[in-house]
């Protein structure tokens, strides 16, 4: 008595045949290769066959991944024309993608990312002018008075770190509001991350090192 195949197992020996047959029409196809080196009419018609064929995959029903991706190892699995085809055609998989409306093209996603990296520096700004910009010369007027005396500052820098020692902050904000109780304060610099518009790394603190 034949064991009764799940519906996974007979999903994967639908998707076995469909690689075994696309294997055989990559190898028939391997032919067409010598047509379009010298033809542009041909060359452009086997393009938009190559692009017919992405979507035949990223559609078809076997695809474990049907509607939703056609990735460069799926086409090798199922697309009808050998990957060299792809390479002369294209150049890349991904330019391939693109050319079938299946990748956003590098303009359109390098005009989001800008979209984003500006909404973000727009928030950055806001909490500037509503957090610290409203401190900002306060203590102008203690160094403008033309009078004698000591004058105390206290500076302090570089508290992004994530190796910032957090007793050390305590120590230092104990210090600046309840024991020497300066004239002014400095930051000098690097009180906080910003990575989502850095230029260098873009996870938190990892340059505090």
């Amino acid at each position: 008595m034949s064991k009764k195949l799940t519906p996974r197992q007979k999903q994967l020996a639908r998707f076995t045949a469909a690689c075994k047959k696309a294997a055989g029409n990559r190898q028939a196809n391997k032919k067409l290769r010598e047509e379009y080196r010298e033809d542009a009419e041909k060359r452009e018609r086997l393009e938009k066959d190559l692009i017919a064929d992405l979507w035949r995959v990223y559609n078809h029903p076997d695809n474990p991944y049907s509607g939703w991706a056609a990735s460069q190892k799926r086409y090798r699995q199922l697309g009808n024309y050998p990957e060299i085809m792809v390479t002369d055609l294209f150049g890349t998989h991904a330019e391939f993608e693109r050319a079938a409306g299946l990748r956003e093209l590098r303009t359109t996603q390098k005009t989001k990312n800008n979209m984003a990296k500006v909404r973000t520096e727009r928030a950055i700004r806001k909490f500037a002018e509503e957090t610290v910009m409203t401190t900002t010369g306060m203590w102008k007027h203690a160094y403008s008075r033309k009078t004698r005396g000591v004058k105390h500052v206290i500076v302090g820098s570089d508290f992004h770190g994530r190796l910032s020692d957090p007793f050390a902050m305590r120590v230092w904000h104990t210090v600046s509001s309840k024991i020497v109780r300066p004239d002014g304060i400095i930051l000098n610099g690097d009180v906080v991350d910003f990575p989502q518009i850095s230029r260098y790394s873009q996870i938190p603190g990892a340059g505090a090192l």
